[in-house]
């Protein structure tokens, strides 16, 4: 499965930005990211599969016991590690607590997938381009480039 996606006006956002400081432009990028993870991360948490019963998270002697609609609250966009470019990537997922998360987006081999993570970001896309287009013309505005 393929999409083509036409982005128009990114050209010049994009060249505007290249003409801020490094460590500002560094900081609105990782701003107009982190609004398109939200995007998603919102999706993702109406999504989520609810059970109908609490579970044990971990093992049951040690493990908390989580209610329904546990996996929802688990849901974070966080910024990845690295240099100080690569921060500006956000990954939209759970955090530990909904480990188990994994197993009904891609199924094991006792249940069928049933997604919920990935059509999040698919039936968001046009959202999340406006988002990070809006939070970096309002950064580059505020510096009077645009």
């Amino acid at each position: 499965m393929s999409a083509v996606i036409n982005l128009k006006g990114f050209a010049e956002l994009a060249a505007n930005l290249e003409s801020l400081p490094v460590k500002l432009a560094r900081k609105y990028l990782r701003q107009a990211v982190l609004a398109g993870a939200v995007v998603v991360r919102s999706a993702a948490r109406e999504n989520a599969p609810v059970g109908s019963m609490p579970h044990y998270v971990g093992k049951k002697k040690f493990g908390v016991l989580a209610q329904p609609g546990n996996l929802r609250k688990t849901v974070v966009a966080r910024s990845s590690r690295g240099d100080p470019w690569h921060r500006a990537v956000y990954q939209v997922g759970v955090n530990k607590r909904g480990f188990y998360g994994k197993f009904s987006e891609f199924g094991t081999s006792n249940m069928s997938a049933r997604p919920w993570l990935r059509p999040a970001f698919d039936g968001n896309i046009q959202q999340v381009i406006e988002a990070v287009r809006k939070k970096l013309e309002a950064a580059l505005t505020k510096e009077g480039l645009r």
